[in-house]
Parts: C-alpha cells; sequence; structure tokens
C-alpha cells in the first residue's frame, strides 16, 4: 500500500516508510517480511514441533512469486493486486501453523 502510493505521498510531503526508504529500500522491507516468518519455522523443528515447522512452508512459493512480482513492477494500481495475495499468504501461513500446533 505505501509503496503503491509513494510518489504521491513523496510530492505532498507525507513522510511514510516507503518515502524515507525510497523504491529499492521499501522492496527490501517487504522481502524482511515475507521472509523472516519462513525461517522463524526453525523456532519450531528445534521443539520439536515438526508439523508446525513443515505445514507453513506449504505456502512458500507464493511467497516468493509475490516478492519477484514486487521486484519487477513498477508500483502503481497492479500493486492492488499484491496486497490481497499478501493477505492469503499471511492467512494460509497462520492456519497452517495453528493446524501444525494443534496435531
Amino acid at each position: 500500500n505505501n509503496l503503491r502510493d509513494r510518489e504521491q505521498d513523496e510530492k505532498v510531503g507525507k513522510r511514510t516508510m516507503s518515502v524515507r526508504l525510497g523504491l529499492w529500500g521499501s522492496r527490501v522491507q517487504i522481502g524482511f517480511y515475507v521472509l523472516v516468518p519462513f525461517l522463524a519455522q526453525i523456532f519450531w523443528w528445534q521443539k520439536g514441533w515438526w508439523l508446525a515447522g513443515l505445514l507453513p512452508l506449504l505456502v512458500l512459493p507464493l511467497g516468493l512469486s509475490l516478492l519477484i512480482k514486487i521486484f519487477q513492477t513498477q508500483p502503481g494500481v497492479v500493486f492492488n493486486s499484491f496486497l490481497a495475495k499478501s493477505a492469503a499468504l499471511h492467512l494460509g501461513f497462520g492456519l497452517l501453523l495453528a493446524v501444525g500446533l494443534v496435531i
């Protein structure tokens, strides 16, 4: 959302995180937010919760494809679809983690 509106925000003087970080920095920040939860799955492995560590990895391809599109596409209206895919990614990750913890 902020990356999509970055240029307009900068023109009107809004100091959003995306304006402060710039285009590249904002993309890196999004990549960090998408990938770190997958890396954190190591915690569940170390605790012996194998399913909790493995099941969320099923949505990793969605996360990677989303990041590729974000890095390859100029910000604009198309980023609205990325926002929807991001919500689906986080919902899927959360549900799969919950299932892995319950089973």
